[in-house]
C-alpha cells in the first residue's frame, strides 16, 4: 500500500485525508499532519515521511495556533524544498498536489507562475468529495508514473520505454524531435513527469483525448455506440498504455491515422465525416452517427480535431487558431467559428492568435455568416 501525506494549516480539514486515500492493491493510505513547523524544518519532516504522494493545501499561513512556531511560507516554497532536494539525489522523487478550495485557487494561485511548474495536479477540496473516483485513480497513475520513472530513469532509453514505444519503427519517427531530445538533459524525475503530463498526456498531439478521438473519427458526441467503438480501438491497439494511462485515457494519434487508413484505404484527411463513419459503421456493424458542423450543418465537413471551447468537432476551414504556444509536436488549440460569434470561448479563457483576429472581426460584422 503506498503512503500518502496531506499538510493543512487547519486541524478540522484532517478529514479530507481519507478523501486522498484510493482503494486497491496497492492503494493510497493518506495521513493529514497539520503545518506547524517552519519552512526548512518542515520539509525534513516530510521527507523523513518517505511519503509515495504528498498534497499541499494553499494557503498554509492562514491558521496559526497560539504559542506555536509562525508559519510564514505557501504551499509553492515548500514544494520547491522538495523539489530542490529531488533534483540534487535524482531519484528521491514523488508527486505533489496542490489541494485548496476553489475560490481561493481562483483567487490566489496563477498558473503561469512559476510555482505551477511544482505540481503535478492541481485539485479543489470540494471535489475530493464529489470526484472521488476520478481523482483517486489520478492520484494512483500519478504516484504509479513517478516510480516508473524512477525505475528506468539511468535508461538512455527512457521516454523510449515510458511512452511503449518499444517498437523502433514507432519510436524513431515519433521521439527524433528536437525539443523531446532536449528531455535527456533533464535533472530530476519530477521534472520529466511534469513534460509528458503537460504536453503529452494533458494536450492533444502524440496523443488524443476522447473529444478529439471521436472529432479525428468525425463522429458526433452525442453518438450512439461510442463504447462500442472504444472497445474495438483497444483490440487494435490504438489505446495508450504508456506512463500514466491508469489515471487518463488517451490513444495514439499515428495508431488512429493507420487504423483507418487499413479499413478505408484513404487518409483521415481525405474523408469527409460522414465517409468516416459509413465505413467504420459497415465494418464493425455499429451504428455510429457522423459529426455535422456547427457552422455548416453538414458532415460533409474535414473534421480534425476538436474545438478548445465546445469540444465539437471541427474542421481548420470554419475555425481559428487560439494563442497558444506550444512544442511544435504539441496541437495548437483551434476555436470553432460557431463559439467565435456566440462568445463561448471567452469563458474558457482563451485568446484568439492575432494573426486571425481579422476573421473574427469578419464574423462578429455579419460579413461572414452561418450556414456559408
Amino acid at each position: 500500500m503506498y503512503q500518502g501525506l496531506f499538510l493543512d494549516d487547519r486541524q478540522e480539514e484532517a478529514h479530507l485525508a481519507a478523501f486522498l486515500t484510493v482503494a486497491g492493491d496497492p492503494g493510497i493510505t493518506t495521513t493529514f499532519q497539520q503545518v506547524d513547523q517552519r519552512l526548512e524544518d518542515m520539509a525534513i519532516a516530510v521527507l523523513e515521511r518517505k511519503p509515495d504522494l504528498l498534497a499541499l493545501d494553499y494557503r498554509l499561513d492562514d491558521a496559526q495556533t497560539p504559542g506555536a512556531v509562525e508559519v510564514r511560507y505557501k504551499a509553492g516554497p515548500l514544494a520547491q524544498q522538495l523539489r530542490d532536494h529531488a533534483s540534487k539525489l535524482g531519484v528521491d522523487d514523488f508527486p505533489i498536489v496542490l489541494v485548496s478550495h476553489e475560490n481561493i485557487i481562483l483567487s490566489y494561485y496563477q498558473p503561469d507562475l512559476t510555482t505551477h511548474d511544482l505540481f503535478d495536479r492541481i485539485y479543489a477540496k470540494e471535489k475530493l468529495v464529489t470526484d472521488r473516483e476520478r481523482i483517486g485513480r489520478e492520484l494512483l497513475a500519478l504516484v504509479d508514473g513517478y516510480k516508473e520513472i524512477i525505475r528506468v530513469w539511468e535508461d538512455v532509453a527512457r521516454l523510449r520505454q515510458l511512452l511503449g514505444l518499444t517498437d523502433d519503427r514507432e519510436g524513431e519517427p515519433l521521439l527524433n524531435n528536437q525539443e523531446l531530445r532536449r528531455w535527456r538533459d533533464l535533472k530530476a524525475p519530477h521534472q520529466l513527469a511534469r513534460e509528458i503530463l503537460r504536453s503529452i498526456v494533458d494536450r492533444n498531439g502524440m496523443l488524443r483525448d476522447r473529444q478529439s478521438l471521436l472529432a479525428r473519427l468525425g463522429i458526433a458526441p452525442d453518438s450512439t455506440d461510442i463504447n462500442a467503438l472504444i472497445e474495438i480501438l483497444g483490440k487494435e491497439n490504438v489505446i495508450y498504455h504508456g506512463v500514466f494511462y491508469g489515471g487518463w485515457e488517451r490513444w495514439w494519434d499515428h495508431r488512429i491515422e493507420a487504423f483507418v487508413v487499413g479499413i478505408c484505404g484513404e487518409e483521415l484527411g481525405n474523408l469527409t465525416a460522414r465517409e468516416r463513419v459509413e465505413r467504420l459503421n459497415e465494418l464493425f456493424g455499429l451504428k455510429l452517427i457522423a459529426a455535422k458542423s456547427l457552422w455548416t450543418g453538414s458532415d460533409e465537413m474535414f473534421p480534425g480535431f476538436a474545438c478548445a471551447s465546445c469540444g465539437h468537432p471541427t474542421e481548420k476551414v470554419h475555425s481559428v487558431a487560439a494563442f497558444d504556444p506550444v512544442p511544435s509536436f504539441v496541437e495548437r488549440k483551434r476555436i470553432c467559428w460557431d463559439c467565435v460569434a456566440t462568445g463561448k470561448y471567452e469563458n474558457k479563457e482563451l485568446t484568439i492568435d492575432d494573426a486571425e483576429t481579422y476573421i473574427v472581426e469578419k464574423i462578429q460584422s455579419g460579413e461572414i455568416q452561418k450556414g456559408a
